[in-house]
């Protein structure tokens, strides 16, 4: 299943970010459902604040800063 999830992620992002190791393997990591539970359970923080945190970091990651996450 993880190796499912990790080819979809690679499918969707451009090779600027699939060709940058660090950057990919950080992308998933933070898209990843460890790092959910460990924002929600163990740092106990709400959906709307773990949310932000992800997005955030992976928009950061892809060079999308300031972009417009709804869009």
């Amino acid at each position: 299943m993880l190796c499912m999830m990790r080819q979809r992620l690679r499918s969707f992002l451009p090779p600027a970010i699939t060709g940058d190791e660090v950057r990919f393997e950080t992308i998933d990591l933070m898209m990843s459902f460890e790092a959910w539970q460990r924002l929600r359970d163990e740092q106990g923080l709400s959906v709307d604040l773990a949310r932000s945190i992800v997005l955030r970091e992976v928009l950061r990651l892809a060079g999308a800063e300031g972009s417009d996450p709804a869009a």
